[in-house]
């Protein structure tokens, strides 16, 4: 997958949880004017509008807002069947939203879970000697087509050198690797 499509999946991700936080206020507004949420406490009011007592208007008011505290102390997923459901749904998103940031995190930063430590490490010093292998190597054929040949053996040389650097380098990181491992 390349990291266009990454991102791609990333930005859909985002846009899903996007649309997922627009429903649960769409339900949490549909949840304040809802005539069957919140049982306990139209029960109470339809008692109150239904019997026969005569209440004033404190009395009126005091049970409410007894209600209402009832209702507010009461735990919030307790208080709120259905809750559970939608958090792990909402947590479920988040975390799968999480990794794909980190798979393109991991592209970016040159790490993939097929690549092992030592195949980074290894890509690290191959990345390390390909600029200046590769400048070499045009000043040799600069040199070559000059027709200055003891520059081009002396540039030869050089690169012979860097490359033996380079081994020298890459046989120490392997065998670094394999004492750890």
């Amino acid at each position: 997958m390349t990291i266009a499509e990454n991102l791609g999946a990333v930005v859909a991700s985002l846009q899903d949880a996007q649309e997922a936080l627009v429903r649960a206020t769409v339900k949490i507004e549909e949840h304040n004017i809802d005539t069957e949420a919140h049982a306990d406490i139209r029960a109470i009011v339809d008692e109150i509008q239904n019997s026969d007592t005569i209440y004033t208007r404190d009395q009126i008011d005091e049970l409410i807002y007894n209600a209402v505290n009832a209702h507010a102390s009461t735990a919030f997923k307790t208080a709120h069947p259905g809750w559970d459901a939608y958090e792990e749904t909402v947590n479920d998103r988040l975390a799968a939203l999480e990794l794909k940031c980190q798979e393109l995190q991991d592209k970016l930063d040159g790490v993939d879970d097929q690549n092992s430590d030592l195949q980074i490490q290894l890509q690290a010093i191959e990345n390390k000697y390909a600029p200046i292998l590769e400048q070499l190597s045009r000043a040799l054929i600069a040199a070559q087509e000059a027709g200055s040949t003891e520059l081009a053996d002396q540039y030869r040389e050089t690169i012979a050198a860097t490359l033996d650097q380079k081994k020298t380098e890459l046989l120490e990181a392997v065998a670094a690797w394999q004492e750890n491992n």
